[in-house]
């Protein structure tokens, strides 16, 4: 049987319905004709109030019951979908960390390097690629939304020269790559003077227009 905690409004039901049946009991007494009930009387309406409430509190702990199937349903919907998001977003890094490895230019730039979540305690890229002149860093997700370019832009790569000293000679290009990106993120994104990758096929395919320019970072 379910404690009663489990049901944030239990104890005011409880509280409630302790002050209610008596008040019920005493009301329904005034409604009888004005004499002088027995004890037998009074303790039969006692029991039959019990019993109703009895009945309704059964009623709130079956609810219980169901509320947390419920919950139960949910945490496990929500650990298959959590499981699922992160596969899916392990292989669109993957595809595109050996499509570089493979092939590992970017515009005229080719580079020497190529690291797959290159980090510190404060920050992880998914890609990198360095010939000690350039990094290009490869921000990566299924699908990239507006959104994602500014959070790449004024919070990811502003770290990178604080947490990779190293890097601090080199200039910086970025890039987003992703199975998956709207029109929207492609025109963002060359605004910005970023490289735009995506999949086609067994290859990465450039997303960038004509009259694109690259900025440095």
């Amino acid at each position: 049987m379910p404690s009663a905690n489990l049901n944030p409004n239990w104890r005011i039901f409880s509280a409630l319905t302790d002050s209610y049946k008596y008040r019920k009991l005493f009301d329904n007494m005034n409604t009888q004709p004005q004499e002088q009930p027995s004890f037998e009387k009074v303790w039969l309406m006692f029991q039959k109030t019990d019993e109703e409430f009895e009945k309704t509190k059964q009623m709130f702990r079956e609810t219980d019951e169901k509320f947390l199937k419920t919950d139960e349903k949910l945490k496990k919907l929500g650990e298959m979908y959590g499981g699922l998001s992160n596969n899916i977003g392990e292989s669109a890094e993957d595809f595109f960390y050996y499509g570089f490895e493979k092939k590992p230019v970017i515009g005229k730039i080719r580079f020497k390097n190529v690291v797959q979540y290159m980090k510190t305690d404060k920050i992880e890229y998914d890609i990198a690629l360095t010939n000690g002149k350039y990094i290009a860093i490869i921000e990566v997700k299924h699908k990239f939304h507006p959104k994602d370019i500014d959070n790449f832009i004024a919070h990811r790569l502003s770290l990178l020269r604080k947490e990779f000293a190293k890097f601090n000679q080199c200039k910086v290009i970025a890039c987003i790559a992703g199975f998956v990106i709207p029109k929207t993120t492609r025109k963002k994104a060359n605004n910005a003077g970023l490289y735009i990758f995506t999949q086609s096929g067994d290859n990465i395919k450039s997303l960038n227009n004509k009259n694109f320019k690259p900025k440095e970072f």
